[in-house]
C-alpha cells in the first residue's frame, strides 16, 4: 500500500513541502532502485495552489520584500549568486513574464505567487515518473482531522473525505487576536487589505488609522492610496512608530564570526546574555566601530519617521554597504535552533525586551516603499505616531487611541495590521484537534511541536510521528 500524506493548506509553505518530499522520494528510488510508492493530496481552501495569501494580491503596489533572486520556492544559498530561475526552480514558462520587471529586484508579489502556482503544477507533472501521486483539491477546506487509529487518520472536508498516514499543517500564519473586543463594530476591519472585498464599506473620505507601523501596515496604507484613492489622511500607530528597514540593495551572503562557534559549543543550553553580547559583537566588527543596544534606534523617541526613512533612501541611493543587515538575516535564519537552546525564562525575556525590536529590523521594505512612503509624509497625506498607550471605543462607537504623551486622536475607521496571531483557537481546525488532544498549545502561543523533528507534541505531552508541523506560526 502506498503511504498517504495530507497536506493542509496549499500556499508557499505546501509547496516548499511538496518539493522537498519528491525530492527525497526520488533521491531514496534512485539509490534502492525500485521505486517508492507515495500518494500526496493537498487541500486547499481557495482555488490557486502556491500564491496563498501573500502572494495572492493582484496588486502592482504589493511588492516583494526580499530581492527576487533569492526567493525560491525552497531555501538555497546557491541562488544567492545563482538568481531567481536556477537549475531546480522550474516554472520555466513564467522567466520572461518574471524578468519583464528586469527594472527592479522587487516585482510585485502576484508575479512570484504565478512562479509558485507553476512550480506546483512542474512537481506533480515530475512525481509520477517516480511512483508519487500528487493531488490539488482546490476549493477544499478541511473543518476537522480525526486519528482513526495509530497509523491512520481521517481527514474531513465540506466536499469529501479523505484518510492518510501522515498530516503536515500548512496552513500559514494564524490570524491575530489583538483588538478582537472590536470584532463586529462599524469601521473595524480585523486584518490588513490585500483585496476588494478586505475593503469592503472603507471610505476613501474618512480619516483612517492603522494599527501597526511594519509591513502589513505598510501594505495597507499604499493599497489604500493606490487602489482605494484615499483621499483624507492615513495615520498608522504603534507602540515603537518605528518603520522597517530598507532592504539592502546588494544581498550578500555573510558570514557570522562569533555566533556560530558559541551555538555550537553551547549545545542546548544557550544563554541568552552571552548571545546578546556576542550579536553586539558581531555588528561592531562588521560596521567598524562600537554599537550596542543603547546606541541603535529603538523607538519614535529616536528618530521621526520622515528622518528615517531621508537616512536609509540616502544610504540605500548611494549603495552604502550595510553589514548589520546581512548579520540580522544570518541570525534570523539561526533562530530555530536557537530557539530551542533558550531556557524558559530566556524566551520569556527575549520575547518581552527583544522581539519587537529584532523583527522591525528584520523586516525589510524595498526601496521603491520608501520613496513613496517618504512622498506621502511630506504631502501630509501619511504619518506615523508611535507611543501608543491603548485604544478604546466611546458610546458613541468612535475609535480613540491615546498616546503616552497625554493627547489622543479620534477615528471613526481602524484597521488591525499589527501581523500573524498566536493563538491556535482562533482557527477553527486546530480548537477541534486541541479539544480532541491530538495536538496542544504551547506556553508562548503556537501549536507545540519538538523543535528538532517539527512533529506536534499532544495532550499528554507525547511527541505525534504522524502529524508534522509545515508552516504555521
Amino acid at each position: 500500500m502506498p503511504a498517504k500524506i495530507a497536506i493542509i493548506g496549499g500556499g508557499a509553505a505546501a509547496v516548499a513541502m511538496c518539493l522537498r518530499l519528491y525530492e527525497n522520494i526520488r533521491e531514496a528510488s534512485e539509490v534502492s532502485n525500485n521505486p517508492y510508492v507515495a500518494e500526496i493530496c493537498v487541500f486547499e481552501k481557495n482555488n490557486t495552489i502556491g500564491p496563498g495569501v501573500p502572494y495572492s494580491t493582484p496588486y502592482d503596489c504589493h511588492l516583494l520584500n526580499f530581492p527576487k533572486k533569492i526567493m525560491t520556492a525552497v531555501y538555497d544559498s546557491n541562488y544567492l549568486t545563482n538568481g531567481f530561475y536556477g537549475t531546480d526552480s522550474g516554472a520555466e514558462n513564467q522567466t520572461n513574464l518574471f524578468n519583464s520587471y528586469l527594472h527592479t529586484n522587487y516585482p510585485p508579489r502576484h508575479l512570484y505567487g504565478e512562479y509558485l502556482e507553476s512550480r506546483a503544477e512542474q512537481i506533480q507533472n515530475e512525481a509520477i515518473k517516480f511512483g508519487v501521486t500528487l493531488e490539488f483539491r482546490r476549493n477544499t477546506e478541511v473543518i476537522d482531522v480525526k486519528s482513526l487509529d495509530e497509523e491512520n487518520f481521517l481527514i474531513e472536508a465540506k466536499a469529501e473525505n479523505y484518510t492518510a498516514n501522515y498530516v503536515v499543517l500548512c496552513t500559514g500564519n494564524m490570524p491575530s487576536t489583538n483588538f478582537r473586543e472590536f470584532i463586529g463594530k462599524e469601521g473595524f476591519w480585523q486584518k490588513p487589505f490585500y483585496s476588494e472585498e478586505d475593503a469592503k464599506n472603507f471610505d476613501p473620505k474618512k480619516i483612517v488609522v492603522i494599527i501597526g507601523s511594519r509591513t502589513s501596515a505598510i501594505d495597507t496604507a499604499l493599497y489604500l492610496f493606490s487602489e482605494k484613492h484615499a483621499q483624507e489622511k492615513v495615520i498608522m500607530v504603534s507602540r515603537s512608530g518605528l518603520l522597517p528597514v530598507l532592504c539592502p540593495q546588494k544581498f550578500v551572503n555573510y558570514q557570522l564570526k562569533y555566533m556560530p562557534e558559541y551555538i555550537e559549543a553551547a549545545g542546548t543550553s544557550i544563554s541568552l546574555d552571552a548571545l546578546i553580547s556576542l550579536f553586539w559583537k558581531e555588528i561592531s566588527d562588521a560596521e567598524g566601530y562600537n554599537i550596542d543596544y543603547s546606541s541603535i534606534v529603538k523607538s519614535y523617541e529616536d528618530i521621526t519617521a520622515l528622518h528615517w526613512l531621508d537616512r536609509q533612501i540616502k544610504e540605500a541611493e548611494m549603495e552604502t554597504p550595510n553589514p548589520s543587515s546581512y548579520i540580522i538575516a544570518e541570525v534570523f535564519l539561526l533562530f530555530p535552533k536557537i530557539w530551542q537552546a533558550l531556557n524558559k525564562s530566556d524566551q520569556e525575556a527575549f520575547l518581552k525586551s527583544y522581539y519587537g525590536l529584532f523583527m522591525t529590523y528584520a523586516s525589510h521594505i524595498p526601496l521603491q516603499f520608501a520613496r513613496k512612503l517618504r512622498e506621502l509624509i511630506q504631502d501630509d497625506r501619511l504619518s506615523v505616531r508611535g507611543g501608543v498607550e491603548s485604544i478604546t471605543t466611546d458610546t458613541a462607537g468612535t475609535f480613540i487611541v491615546r498616546f503616552e504623551d497625554g493627547t489622543s486622536l479620534s477615528t471613526s475607521q481602524l484597521i488591525n495590521a499589527t501581523g500573524c496571531g498566536y493563538d491556535i483557537d482562533s482557527v477553527p481546525l486546530y480548537k477541534s484537534m486541541r479539544q480532541r488532544g491530538l495536538i496542544a498549545a504551547h506556553r508562548l502561543g503556537g501549536i507545540d511541536v519538538n523543535p528538532q523533528t517539527f512533529c506536534v507534541v499532544n495532550k499528554d505531552g507525547i511527541e505525534s510521528a504522524s502529524i508534522v508541523l509545515g508552516d504555521t506560526s
